[in-house]
Order: structure tokens, then sequence, then C-alpha cells
């Protein structure tokens, strides 16, 4: 797709400016998020739009990482990106390539269980991880954290 700002492509995570500084939210997120929106408005006694139900009854039918646990799915995330940072400050040989926060989001939000699906779904993800060892590593991380 061309925009003002030249090609944006997410397989090359040519995601455009307005990428650049975003935070990719998890599906736990933005339920954390709806769910302080509800009480805010509860106490001012204002009602809430339909919008927010409606986005709350889409989340509930999406994969999410269980409310406790999606700390600790981030921390993972974060972790398996600290490798590669000091793999990279000690000079060694890459174990693997880190994960921006767009792919994380994906990742999570999709459900995604394996590393063939993952380098399906998300395009970026095929140059990173040749040897998919490593990622599908992290995804069986990360499937101890979701909900059954």
């Amino acid at each position: 797709m061309e925009s003002k700002h030249g090609t944006e492509d997410a397989a090359t995570l040519q995601l455009g400016p307005q990428y650049e500084t975003a935070v990719c939210l998890w599906n736990n997120q933005l339920e954390v998020i709806l769910e302080r929106s509800k009480q805010f408005h509860r106490e001012l006694g204002v009602e809430v739009d339909g919008f927010v139900a409606e986005v709350e009854r889409y989340l509930k039918t999406q994969p999410r990482f269980r409310t406790e646990a999606a700390e600790a799915a981030l921390l993972t995330v974060e972790d398996f990106n600290e490798e590669c940072r000091a793999d990279f400050e000690a000079g060694l040989p890459l174990r693997h390539e880190h994960i921006e926060r767009f792919e994380a989001a994906q990742i999570a939000n999709l459900g995604i269980s394996d590393a063939d699906e993952a380098i399906t779904l998300i395009p970026s993800l095929a140059a990173k991880f040749t040897d998919p060892a490593p990622l599908e590593a992290l995804l069986e991380k990360l499937q101890a954290y979701r909900d059954e």
C-alpha cells in the first residue's frame, strides 16, 4: 500500500510513521482498559455506549492469556528479546532475532501456537527465523499462559 510516507508493508514491518511509537495492545490489555473505562463511567453515573459491550463480546471469542498470567507472558517476550540484545552487545552470534511489539501482539491476539503458523500469519517473522526452533520455544512458553 502506498502512502504519503512511502510504501507500507506489514511483511517487512514497514508500517508507517504512526506505528513507530505506537503501543500494540494484546487482547488482555484491551480488556483491562475497557473494564477501567466502564468503572469510571459507573462512578460518574454515565452509561457506557453499546460499542464497549460489542468489543467486550468480541474479545470473549478471541484467544487470550489468563488475566493473572498476561504480565508473565509479556515478560516472556521481553526476556526473549533481552537474549538477543545480550548476544549483540557481547559480540556473539545471535541465537535468534528479536520480536517487534507489533509481531508480539499478533502472536498473542491470534492465538498462534506453532512456528509454522506464526511465520504464515506474520510474514515478517520468516526472514528472522530461518531456524524456527527459537520461535517454537517462545511459543511453547507463551502457550502455558493461555486460557484453556
